[in-house]
């Protein structure tokens, strides 16, 4: 009974999530678009910020209650998940082409920020507050190139996983219960998994770190891989890249940022090979794309082969 009940939470929990994240960003993104921001800037910083929102939620969450395996893994683990089996998937739906400076710029950036979390915690096997900061000032740092580029009409791939309407026909009143109900819908959604996930590691005698590498994050990217399947189909590619390479900024810069500011975690060895699993699922992305400056479905299988390979070593450890 009590496995069933914490299924039952577990599942509720991520319903929780994806509907809270989905209903934030439209009242949010309607909010700004009525104030008169660009659809753009509002696509690449509040659209971005809020689906990420339920990677934040668990991970404040866990960090609040001393779970640290679970908010560290949970971010390593959506990120591994959006490069290698999302990608993967999306590739076997429609090839994805990639720019000249997606190649050159925003894949490298992708993964120098997939390296921070092991630059800055390697050496003391800490992500302490000082280090959190660090994350929090290249995320400030991320988000103003992002508007800049913007004002510049440049249209980059990061970030952009879901526009805005243009114009939004809600009136502001029901706009701003949309936001708030949609953050209290990620709030509770958040604290519903990381009880339930804790629960089950705890009934299956399985570490919070394998759970949040798998059940956890495989729940919190539900968001993003559908926006990237809804984008392939429609032909919008772009989006669908932005869409995982904004993610990952944000959950290494903003998610790991915030968490590590509420309380210091320990960054073990099992953690950093998760590290520089999420660094190598980035690296063979850059691989499988550049010699034909797009992502087919062979490089889709590729991706995929190596996230099932991951998940086995995971499970067999």
């Amino acid at each position: 009974m009590y496995s069933i009940l914490s299924i039952v939470g577990l599942l509720a929990g991520f319903a929780l999530l994806v509907r809270g994240a989905d209903t934030f960003v439209d009242g949010a993104g309607g909010l700004a678009t009525r104030a008169g921001i660009p659809p753009l800037i509002v696509g690449l910083t509040i659209v971005a910020l809020g689906t990420s929102a339920p990677e934040a939620a668990i991970s404040i969450v866990s960090a609040t209650q001393g779970a640290s395996d679970v908010t560290i893994a949970n971010v390593l683990g959506s990120n591994i998940v959006n490069t290698l089996a999302i990608l993967g998937v999306v590739a076997l739906v429609a090839r994805i082409p990639m720019r000249r400076s997606t190649l050159a710029f925003e894949l490298p950036l992708v993964l120098g920020v997939t390296a921070m979390p092991l630059v800055l915690c390697l050496h003391d096997g800490m992500l302490d507050r000082l280090d959190a900061l660090v994350l929090l000032a290249l995320m400030v740092g991320y988000l103003f190139h992002v508007v800049r580029m913007a004002r510049a009409q440049v249209t980059p791939t990061l970030g952009g996983e879901r526009h805005a309407d243009a114009a939004p026909t809600s009136s502001t009143g029901r706009l701003v219960l949309r936001a708030l109900g949609g953050a209290v819908a990620i709030c509770a959604g958040g604290q519903l998994v990381v009880q339930g996930a804790t629960q089950i590691a705890g009934q299956l005698g399985v570490s919070d770190r394998v759970i949040g590498l798998t059940v956890v994050a495989l729940g919190t990217s539900l968001p993003e891989l559908a926006t990237s399947l809804s984008a392939a189909r429609k032909g919008q590619t772009d989006i669908a890249l932005g869409n995982v390479m904004g993610s990952s900024i944000l959950n290494i810069l903003f998610v790991l940022g915030v968490s590590g500011a509420i309380a210091p975690m320990p960054f073990g060895v099992a953690l950093a090979i998760d590290g520089f699993v999420a660094l190598a699922a980035v690296a063979l992305l850059w691989l499988v794309s550049i010699r034909r400056k797009a992502l087919g479905r062979t490089g889709g299988a590729v991706l995929l082969s190596g996230y099932a390979a991951y998940l086995t070593h995971l499970l067999a450890a």
